[in-house]
C-alpha cells in the first residue's frame, strides 16, 4: 500500500502520543498504574519493549513479582478500546475452555480507568520470561528480503517447536462458533465466556485497511 497523507496523519498521532507519554506519564505513570492493582505496593519500571501495536513495560515489585503493563498505541491501533476488550475476551476464553498455557491476567481498563486518560486503555498481566522463536529458528544476519530459516537447527528443537504450535492450533480449531466475529468480555463474575459472538472480527489486516485506506470493515459474518 502506497504511503500517503493518511499514513502521515496516523504517524503524527503516534508521535503525539509518544511525546505525551515521555513528557507527562513516563515510568512513574506506569509504576503508579501497576501499584494500584497490588494494594499500593511500590514497584520499579525496568524498561520498555516496542511491539507491533503496543508499548510494553516490565515492572518489578519488592517481593519479586513481575508484571507486564501494555498500552495499545493510538495511530498504530485504530481503536485501542476495542482491541483491549477483544484481546481480554479471547484470553479469558482460552483460559476457561482450553488447556493452552497463557499468561495470567491481572487487570485491564478503559481510558477512563487509567489515572491519566490521555494514555488510553491498558492491560496488566504477569511477566513471563522466555526466548523469542526467532532466536531459535532465524538465520542471522537477516537478508534484505526477509527472515530465513536456519539450516543448522537441531531436529529435536525443530520438532518440539512445531509440534507445540500444531497442538495449539488443533485445540483452538476444536472450538466452533456459529458466526465469524469477536467474543465479548463476561458482563458479570461467573458468566461464561462462551457467549455468542457479539462484534466484528478484529484482525491485523482490518486494522491496516482502516489505517492505510480509512475504510472501516464492520459487521458480523
Amino acid at each position: 500500500m502506497d504511503y500517503d497523507e493518511l499514513n502521515t496523519i496516523h504517524d503524527d498521532r503516534v508521535q503525539t502520543w509518544l511525546n505525551y507519554y515521555n513528557a507527562s506519564y513516563g515510568a512513574g505513570g506506569v509504576e503508579k498504574l501497576a501499584s494500584r492493582y497490588k494494594d499500593g505496593q511500590h514497584c520499579e519500571c525496568l524498561g520498555r519493549i516496542n511491539g507491533g501495536f503496543n508499548l510494553c513495560f516490565k515492572v518489578l515489585f519488592h517481593d519479586g513479582v513481575a508484571w507486564a503493563v501494555r498500552f495499545p498505541v493510538p495511530g498504530w491501533v485504530m481503536d485501542p478500546e476495542e482491541k483491549v476488550r477483544r484481546e481480554v475476551a479471547v484470553l479469558k476464553f482460552v483460559q476457561e475452555k482450553t488447556q493452552i498455557p497463557v499468561l495470567k491476567l491481572i487487570a485491564y481498563g478503559s481510558a477512563s480507568e487509567n489515572h491519566d486518560p490521555n494514555i488510553e486503555p491498558f492491560i496488566i498481566s504477569e511477566w513471563v520470561d522466555g526466548k523469542p522463536l526467532e532466536s531459535l529458528l532465524e538465520k542471522l544476519p537477516r537478508p534484505e528480503w526477509g527472515p530465513v530459516l536456519r539450516d543448522d537447527i537441531d531436529d529435536d528443537i525443530f520438532y518440539k517447536v512445531y509440534s507445540q504450535m500444531a497442538d495449539i492450533l488443533l485445540e483452538l480449531a476444536s472450538h466452533d462458533f456459529g458466526r465469524i466475529g469477536s467474543l465479548k468480555i463476561p458482563d458479570a463474575d461467573g458468566e461464561s465466556t462462551s457467549s455468542p459472538i457479539c462484534a466484528r472480527p478484529l484482525t491485523r489486516k482490518m486494522n491496516e485497511i482502516q489505517r492505510g485506506g480509512y475504510v472501516v470493515v464492520d459487521g458480523i459474518i
